[in-house]
C-alpha cells in the first residue's frame, strides 16, 4: 500500500454542508456498527480485539478427555470509542491525466455528495486542536482489512474484515468520557481546505 493522496467523505448533501461550514462531525460508538442490518455499514465483527480460528484453538484435557473449541473464538474489548469514517485515495490508485477516479458503487449508499479534503494534514491539525481543547484522546489512520475466515491474532479499532475493503476507510477514533451512542462535534469552518463535489 502506498501513501495517501486524498481523504474524502461520502455523505448526504445536508450533512456535507454542515461538515464544510461548521466542521460538524457525526460520531458513532464503534459497537453500534455491529447492530446495523445492512452490509454497507453493518459489520458484526467490528472492533474485535482478538480472533482465534478453530484450526488454531488450544486443545484442553479434562479428566483424560481431550476437548477443542468448535468455531472461532472472538473477543471484544471494553473500550468502545466513537469513530468518524472517511475514504482514502492512495497515490498508486490515482488515474492518469484526463481519466476519472471511480469509487466503488457501494459507496453511494453512504450518500450522494463527496467532500474532498484538499489539505489532509491541516484537517487533522484542526481535529487535534478541537481534541486538545476538549481534553479528548484521538487516533487516526488507515483501516487494515483482514481475512475473517483465516486470520488468528490481535486486532484493533483499525482492523475490519476484508469483504469491506472497498470502503478504503480512513478512520478517526475518539475516546470521550460519558455515555451515549452518538455524538456530534464541531471543529469549525473547513471550507478553505475542502471542496464539495
Amino acid at each position: 500500500m502506498t501513501s495517501i493522496s486524498h481523504i474524502l467523505k461520502v455523505t448526504k448533501r445536508n450533512y456535507a454542508e454542515e461538515f464544510v461550514y461548521k466542521g460538524g462531525m457525526f460520531l458513532r460508538r464503534i459497537s453500534e456498527f455491529r447492530k446495523f442490518e445492512n452490509d454497507t455499514q453493518g459489520d458484526k465483527s467490528e472492533n474485535l480485539s482478538y480472533i482465534l480460528q478453530e484450526k488454531d484453538c488450544l486443545e484442553f484435557r479434562l479428566n483424560g478427555v481431550e476437548q477443542k473449541l468448535s468455531g472461532s473464538l472472538k473477543v471484544w474489548p471494553e473500550n468502545d470509542p466513537f469513530i468518524f469514517c472517511m475514504y482514502a485515495i492512495f497515490q498508486d490508485d490515482l488515474p492518469h491525466p484526463n481519466q476519472r477516479y471511480h469509487l466503488d458503487s457501494r459507496c453511494s449508499l453512504f450518500g450522494d455528495t463527496i467532500v474532498l479534503i484538499k489539505d489532509g494534514l491541516e484537517f487533522i491539525n484542526r481535529i487535534n486542536s478541537y481534541c486538545d481543547k476538549a481534553k479528548v484522546s484521538m487516533q487516526c489512520g488507515i483501516v487494515n482489512y483482514y481475512d475473517e475466515l483465516n486470520f488468528s491474532g490481535p486486532l484493533t479499532a483499525f482492523d475490519k474484515k476484508r469483504e469491506l475493503s472497498y470502503q478504503q476507510e480512513y478512520r478517526f477514533s475518539f475516546d470521550f468520557d460519558g455515555l451515549g451512542l452518538t455524538k456530534k462535534i464541531f471543529i469549525g469552518n473547513i471550507s478553505d481546505i475542502v471542496e464539495i463535489i
